[in-house]
């Protein structure tokens, strides 16, 4: 029974959080990463384009809870307001 938990846990933080479930039970010490700072490093290696930054921004704010979307908002006005302040505002008026 104990081993049951153990796989549902794991699932449970798996869709929380940006992982491969396969490695969850592959790897006896998995790395989680959170959610909210996998799509700042998304957001930052595809700020070259503008169409593909408002994309991965979109898919930010729907995929991530209410609170990590306000800390997204507050990093993203401090790195790009410069280069995006249209789409920032677009993306976070909704």
């Amino acid at each position: 029974m104990n081993y049951f938990l153990t796989i549902f846990n794991s699932l449970l933080q798996a869709r929380r959080l940006k992982v491969n479930v396969c490695n969850v039970f592959s790897d006896p010490n998995p790395k989680f990463v959170p959610m909210l700072e996998y799509f700042k490093t998304i957001l930052d290696k595809v700020s070259f384009n503008q169409e593909l930054f408002e994309k991965e921004l979109k898919k930010a704010i729907r995929s991530l809870i209410p609170h990590e979307v306000e800390e997204l908002k507050q990093w993203c006005y401090e790195n790009f307001s410069n280069e995006y302040r249209p789409v920032l505002a677009s993306c976070f008026s909704n």
